[in-house]
């Protein structure tokens, strides 16, 4: 099995190639026809076929390196004036001048770190002419931010012979993206936060990660991302942000950080804070008093802060039950109307500002509306024969004193078959506790039926009492 994971992985290994980089030319497009740079080579591997003069052709990925030549071939010149160009992005750019005498081949890079003091084969240019070379990070090959390497370059013979390794020269990678400068975060927004910051000069950095804490020193999670050297800004608690909204009156630290195209972070920025707005304040001097008719009316003070420009009434029919919103006004008076006579309800007002920010609600306040008048009751009916049969109402005032100003309505029923028939409006208005019907007619054997309604002075009626009964012979 070892064997067999061995094989699999040298047969992979000898397929994939290093990509071509290309430069662009100062202060122009990029260079069409140049580059290319090979991997490390070795005796176990497969060497790439050699491309026309001047055109460097990619051999295949080593598993085992060579270091430089113990003994080299005194036959082949080694190139001069070869440059490292340091400050670039995770590689180093190699070039040199072409070896123009001899049976010459191409040439093998070598590079030397903290890891490898001795130095390595990293890379095989196939051709005269192939003097460039791109060191840069890949599957086999780790090139890290901010470090110092050294390159030596030799060349090779068609018999495979090599030359000398030229002098060691050094180059220095790129650091990682910039720390992000000028990180300011704005309070007093309804429920979001903004984030700007300066652009970073570095060219390199791609983008922005905003990241948001509850306290300073504490975990800071990803809230989001800005796309582009130049996409300054944030806004926390917008559809963008990956966490989700903000609380009213709450305060939050952030810190940004930069990307490269490699998705590398920078160091973090120093954190910032900012403090989302506070809801309004709960609306005071709540009243509602009782007694209305069928209705409930509502008042309170206006609130002091200078955006709060509507008001939210709540109610509900039970203490303990979650109140239900029932209107919004601008004013600082509201009417409940169509209510339960005689019944009892809970009021509780919210401020809103300008923002659509809610105070909390005010403490729920009890009344109770008017109750229907009282049902008559002790109605008594007799017949008056000696004034020709009229009928004569009568009833007290027990239950009615704790409603002044009442007036009655008195019904009157003839029934006409099977004792069945509707009930008709005598009188209304009535202010006295008796009266008498002497729109009886004489001399006919009939059957009448009375009740009694009471009415206070809101015109509120009270269910009809008792029906009484007189026979006319």
């Amino acid at each position: 099995m070892p064997r067999l994971i061995f094989r699999i992985f040298a047969i992979i290994a000898t397929l994939v190639t290093v990509s071509c980089v290309q430069f662009p030319q100062a202060g122009g497009a990029g260079n069409q026809g140049i580059g290319a740079a090979s991997s490390s080579s070795s005796t176990s591997g497969v060497t790439g076929q050699p491309g026309a003069e001047g055109q460097p052709q990619a051999d295949a990925i080593r598993v085992e390196p060579k270091e430089p030549p113990s003994v080299p071939s005194a036959a082949i010149r080694p190139p001069e004036a070869v440059t490292a160009t340091s400050g670039l992005e995770r590689m180093v750019y190699l070039r040199w001048e072409p070896v123009t005498r001899g049976a010459l081949r191409g040439y093998h890079i070598y590079r030397r770190d903290k890891a490898r003091p001795g130095g390595v084969r990293i890379g095989t240019n196939n051709g005269r002419h192939a003097t460039y070379y791109v060191d840069q990070k890949s599957f086999f090959n780790e090139v890290d931010y901010n470090t110092t390497y050294f390159y030596c370059v030799s060349s090779f013979g068609e018999d495979k012979s090599e030359s000398a390794c030229s002098n060691w020269i050094s180059a220095t990678t790129a650091p990682v993206p910039p720390v992000v400068e000028d990180v300011k975060a704005y309070s007093n927004a309804p429920r979001v936060i903004p984030i700007t910051w300066r652009a970073a000069s570095d060219s390199r950095v791609t983008g922005y990660v905003v990241f948001r804490s509850g306290l300073r020193d504490g975990d800071y999670r990803e809230v989001g991302r800005a796309s582009g050297r130049f996409s300054t800004g944030f806004i926390d608690g917008s559809r963008g942000s990956d966490l989700g909204s903000l609380d009213d009156l709450t305060t939050y630290h952030y810190r940004v950080v930069a990307i490269d195209r490699f998705g590398t972070f920078g160091q973090p920025s120093v954190p910032v804070q900012a403090t989302t707005k506070p809801p309004p304040l709960q609306p005071v001097g709540v009243e509602a008093p009782s007694g209305g008719i069928r209705q409930a009316r509502i008042n309170w003070k206006k609130n002091t802060e200078i955006d709060v420009n509507k008001y939210r009434i709540w109610r509900s029919e039970v203490t303990a039950r979650e109140p239900r919103p029932i209107g919004m006004t601008d004013k600082t008076e509201f009417i409940d109307v169509d209510l339960a006579p005689g019944s009892a309800y809970y009021y509780s007002v919210s401020a809103i500002d300008d923002d659509g920010l809610q105070s909390a609600r005010s403490t729920p306040l009890e009344t109770r509306t008017r109750p229907l008048p009282p049902v008559p009751s002790n109605l008594r009916a007799t017949v008056e024969a000696a004034q020709g049969g009229q009928v004569r109402l009568e009833w007290n005032a027990r239950g009615l004193e704790p409603n002044p100003k009442l007036t009655f309505i008195i019904q009157r029923q003839i029934p006409l078959f099977a004792g069945v028939g509707a009930w008709s409006e005598l009188v209304s208005g009535v202010e006295t506790l008796y009266y008498v019907d002497r729109s009886i007619e004489p001399g006919k054997s009939k059957t009448y039926r009375y009740r009694l309604i009471a009415v206070d002075y809101a015109g509120q009626q009270s269910a009809p009492g008792d029906p009484v009964e007189v026979v006319l012979k």
